[in-house]
């Protein structure tokens, strides 16, 4: 009987939640970056903020478009601060992953990795209840924060 319970408050209550990596690639003097979504929610933000747009993340005929929605929605929502110096990632592209979007972003030029500030507000729009998650690993050192909305900011210091 508690097992019914709990999965029907969790079918009731639904997490919302993303997460994203950030991995400091010191060969290539890069931060590359992972942000995981709920396809369906990525695709329900996408339609509210662009309702004159065909929004399809399963199936993307215009893989292009899709690409120009998901970068602008999400740099939107993102901005970092590497070493004190506010840089702008390069998006490379998305993936979708069974019930996931994967988004790819990188930031170039970043030799040593000090502090990171990162401001991630990704889905704070759509659910009040969004949860993002945010992993930062430098070497072999990982250090992880859970952003509730609306908090947005956090700063990683190695």
């Amino acid at each position: 009987m508690n097992l019914f319970l709990l999965n029907l408050s969790l079918w009731l209550h639904p997490f919302f939640v993303s997460v994203t990596e950030i991995n400091h690639n010191a060969a290539e003097k890069t931060l590359e970056i992972s942000v995981r979504t709920f396809t369906d929610d990525l695709e329900n933000i996408l339609r509210e903020r662009y309702p004159n747009r065909k929004v399809d993340l399963i199936n993307p005929a215009a893989g292009g478009a899709m690409d120009t929605l998901i970068k602008f929605y999400l740099l939107e929502k993102m901005s970092f601060n590497v070493n004190g110096s506010g840089k702008k990632p390069v998006y490379i592209g998305f993936e979708r992953v069974d019930e996931s979007v994967w988004s790819f972003f990188e930031i170039a030029g970043v030799s040593e990795l000090k502090t990171l500030k990162i401001h991630n507000a990704v889905l704070y729009d759509y659910k009040p209840e969004q949860i993002n998650m945010v992993h930062v690993v430098k070497g072999k050192e990982r250090q992880s924060r859970k952003l509730d909305n609306p908090e947005a900011d956090w700063e990683f210091r190695f």
